[in-house]
């Protein structure tokens, strides 16, 4: 019965709160440690851009493609990207825990 949702409402339907804490919990990680090992932290962020394309998150992935290119070369430049996503995915999770409290209270 979802076929009158935007595409959006859709997508946040897709994975639970959950999924988004751990690869917030991810992405900080890569962040701290951009500045220290930016080498590691490819690696790392190499394994997070896996999980999200598996879950298909596409727009997380995409937005995350840059941070990976320029993540040797310009950390800081990539810490910024990541925290954008971060921002995204905290916005994702907090909108898909109210739905869920609205829903719970509905019926």
């Amino acid at each position: 019965m979802h076929w009158y949702t935007s595409r959006f409402e859709q997508e946040i339907d897709l994975n639970p709160p959950s999924y988004l804490i751990e690869r917030i919990s991810d992405l900080e990680y890569v962040s701290r440690l951009a500045s220290k090992q930016p080498s590691e932290a490819k690696k790392i962020l190499s394994s997070i851009i896996h999980k999200l394309s598996k879950h298909h998150d596409d727009d997380y992935v995409t937005m995350l493609g840059p941070a990976f290119q320029k993540m040797l070369d310009h950390p800081d430049s990539s810490r910024k990207i990541i925290s954008r996503v971060i921002s995204l995915m905290v916005v994702s999770r907090d909108d898909k825990e109210m739905k869920e409290k609205t829903q719970w209270w509905t019926t």
